[in-house]
């Protein structure tokens, strides 16, 4: 659910990637890795994604920028239309009240 997700960072600044790192330290080149890497923060998680190129990494780092901004304005358009729809039954419980008086 896009609900739930908070921020998406390039490079690898959680908790968990320096636990990961710390226990593969022999195995890994961080700042290579960190260039193809991101974290995604959602309410309840972190969640370290490594990309095959930084390229790739942009690409989802757009796609999700773009998908936050979809889902920000379908939900303002939503309690928009909401509000008028509620203002408008009132508007109209309200001419009806003035007609039976």
């Amino acid at each position: 659910d896009m609900g739930d997700l908070v921020d998406f960072r390039p490079k690898l600044s959680s908790p968990e990637f320096y636990r990961y790192c710390h226990r593969f330290r022999d195995e890994l080149v961080p700042g290579m890795l960190s260039r193809k890497a991101a974290v995604v923060e959602t309410h309840s998680r972190s969640i370290s994604l490594v990309f095959p190129s930084a390229e790739d990494r942009d690409a989802v780092a757009k796609l999700l920028s773009m998908l936050l901004k979809a889902t920000a304005v379908a939900t303002a358009r939503l309690e928009r239309q909401a509000a008028q729809a509620s203002s408008g039954t009132q508007d109209s419980e309200s001419q009806a009240n003035l007609r039976t008086k």
